[in-house]
């Protein structure tokens, strides 16, 4: 092989080298900037109301706590559960927020997967780093609610649906549809982002259009068992006091004090200055 060639071969595969780094470097790099920019606020932010009652819903056994919030409250039992075990190991602001932060780094890699799929790996790097800087992904990383697990959850869904239409694998559209139907354990609108993520999956590959209809009878059969006993205890009615309103006022997280929102009480001074002025008026007359 001439000289010439060898070069060129070799600089072909450098190039290819560091092209197969840059999304993983990304992700990693994105991870780094996520922790550095949202681990403060794990102490400096103040507990918030939401947060107060995932707290005081900790303190109640598993099953109370699927209970409450499968057919009194609503929502998904599993981040309860989550903060059942940890605040019982770890009671603290780090057991409530820090695992969110865990979350919310866990789907960065997802997300840079998927950004690979639709756009590249040039693509991708820029869609993960800009997703761990922007104002909601930093400000939900460190809240106590089950948001970011949330979007763990689906992301990696969407990972397995994308692949499954891609491949055509059954064994991948079967895991797809129980990852995807599990969420409904996660947030009660979890079934619509799942059913997105599943649409989304399909249309982004043209042959995986042919075979719509059997990848939704793959699917569907599977998704529907694993969300169905979630929201039957949300739709059938139950009796009987919540145990949460029985719990002792001493056993209860304070509840913080709230500051009036700035807009709202401007607004209620210019109302008040223009009842002073109207009477001022009518007094004149």
């Amino acid at each position: 092989m001439p000289p010439s060639a060898v070069g060129r071969h070799n600089g072909h595969s450098v190039r290819a080298s560091n092209h197969r780094r840059l999304l993983p470097a990304a992700t990693i790099a994105a991870v780094l900037l996520l922790v550095a920019v949202s681990v403060q606020s794990v102490w400096w932010t103040p507990l918030n109301v939401d947060e107060e009652l995932t707290l005081r819903l900790a303190q109640f056994s598993f099953r109370n706590v699927f209970h409450i919030v499968s057919t009194q409250r609503g929502g998904g039992p599993v981040h309860f559960w989550l903060e059942h075990f940890l605040q019982g190991w770890w009671p603290g602001l780090e057991a409530l927020r820090l695992p969110s932060l865990l979350f919310a780094c866990l789907a960065l890699p997802a997300v840079a997967l998927i950004a690979r799929e639709l756009v590249g790996d040039e693509g991708g790097a820029a869609v993960v780093l800009l997703l761990a800087v922007s104002p909601i992904p930093v400000m939900y990383a460190t809240f106590g609610r089950p948001h970011t697990l949330l979007f763990a959850w689906l992301m990696w869904g969407t990972v397995l649906a994308l692949r499954a239409a891609r491949e055509g694998s059954r064994p991948l559209w079967i895991l797809a549809g129980v990852v995807l139907g599990l969420t409904v354990f996660v947030h009660p609108t979890a079934p619509l982002y799942a059913l997105t993520a599943f649409a989304s999956a399909v249309v982004c590959h043209v042959s995986a259009m042919r075979g719509l209809q059997r990848a939704t009878w793959r699917i569907a059969p599977l998704a529907s068992p694993c969300a169905t006993p979630h929201l039957g205890c949300r739709v059938l009615p139950t009796g009987g006091a919540s145990p949460l309103n029985e719990m002792p006022s001493s056993a209860r997280a304070p509840r913080p004090a709230r500051e009036p929102h700035p807009g709202r009480t401007s607004r209620r001074g210019a109302g008040t200055t223009v009842s002073a002025c109207n009477a001022r008026r009518n007094v004149a007359r």
